[in-house]
């Protein structure tokens, strides 16, 4: 169990160290790769989501119930430009911070960001591991979470959006809650 403990922490650090050089930096001090990383997030969703089209047995029985070879290229053409339009509607609007140049708030919402997710994430696993919190909280959505962790990581977080980074204590309860 010790063993695994250490393997499971040796993991989660080699991927946070990973986002963090390889995602994370890079969008916090571009707008643009932010935009970039965020264009290639959505064709890959796309991408997943025409997979899963084409597999479905919707689409297979629809296509395979068409009587004729041009009825169904007609069906696949029509599922084809769906997924077309939901890849290309995001890179329409994203593309303003090329056009525009950068966001000026894309510094504050990257900030945001790390201190929602790395901050109040890593401060809520901390004490609730440290507390050894009894008390699950939400167990459907997280199973480990507890609430001696979600009110410690709720005070860390508050207290390094405040003293780290000069956040007003009321932006900083918003922000978290």
């Amino acid at each position: 169990s010790n063993e695994r403990r250490k393997s499971d922490l040796k993991e989660r650090v080699v991927v946070l160290v990973a986002l963090t050089l390889l995602v994370f930096l890079p969008i916090y001090n571009s707008a643009v790769a932010c935009v970039g990383l965020f264009y290639i997030a959505v064709s890959i969703g796309s991408c997943e989501w025409l997979l899963g089209v084409y597999k479905s047995s919707a689409f297979q029985s629809l296509y395979l119930g068409k009587s004729n070879d041009k009825a169904r290229h007609v069906c696949v053409v029509s599922f084809a430009l769906i997924g077309l339009f939901i890849w290309l509607a995001p890179w329409f609007t994203n593309i303003m911070p090329w056009v525009l140049g950068p966001c000026p708030g894309h510094k504050l919402a990257m900030e945001t960001i790390e201190v929602v997710l790395l901050v109040s994430d890593s401060a809520q696993l901390g004490c609730g591991r440290y507390l050894g919190g009894k008390t699950k909280f939400l167990p459907s959505i997280s199973p480990k979470k507890t609430i001696e962790g979600y009110i410690g990581g709720f005070v860390i977080t508050v207290l390094y959006a405040c003293l780290i980074r000069g956040w007003a204590i009321r932006v900083a309860i918003c922000v978290f809650c």
